[in-house]
């Protein structure tokens, strides 16, 4: 994306006076640059709203991203681990089995597992959202025992919701 091609046209028209049609196959743009917006495909209307509307309308919720520790800082772990005798040697299929699952209760939807990464779909409504502040609590309390380097929670993007 060139923010400074296309945003600093549009910045300056005023929504309340103006219409600007911007078409593109980048959604992050779109995101950014529009107030309402349309989505279609093949010809045919698939949505029609502000960005927020077509997410919690299309989008699946939130994503919980967990980095792993990569494999070239996995003898450091071990040797973290043989000094903690109150660590046990976990593979990333334990962290979803135990950390995430006690917490949610099973709400979370498994994405996919790329590389170093795993990602959980969190359905964003009023009662699965309530699990967010003891879900991160109990990752930062199980940092050491499991092999997490870094985690993240986001909203769905449009591409998320329309193309994934």
């Amino acid at each position: 994306m060139y923010p400074t091609v296309i945003y600093q046209p549009t910045s300056s028209v005023t929504t309340q006076t103006r219409t600007t049609v911007l078409s593109t196959p980048h959604l992050d743009e779109v995101d950014i640059l529009s107030d309402r917006l349309s989505i279609s495909s093949w010809g045919e209307l698939q949505g029609i709203g502000t960005t927020m509307h077509l997410k919690d309308k299309y989008g699946e919720g939130c994503n919980l991203i967990i980095e792993l520790i990569s494999i070239s800082d996995e003898n450091n772990l071990r040797r973290q681990q043989q000094k903690d005798s109150t660590n046990d040697a976990l593979d990333p299929i334990n962290i979803k089995l135990n950390i995430i699952n006690s917490t949610t209760n099973s709400t979370l939807r498994f994405r996919q597992e790329h590389g170093d990464q795993i990602t959980y779909v969190i359905i964003d409504d009023v009662e699965h959202t309530k699990i967010f502040s003891k879900m991160l609590a109990d990752l930062d309390e199980n940092r050491n025992r499991y092999p997490i380097k870094s985690y993240s929670l986001s909203n769905s993007s449009l591409e998320q919701a329309f193309f994934v």
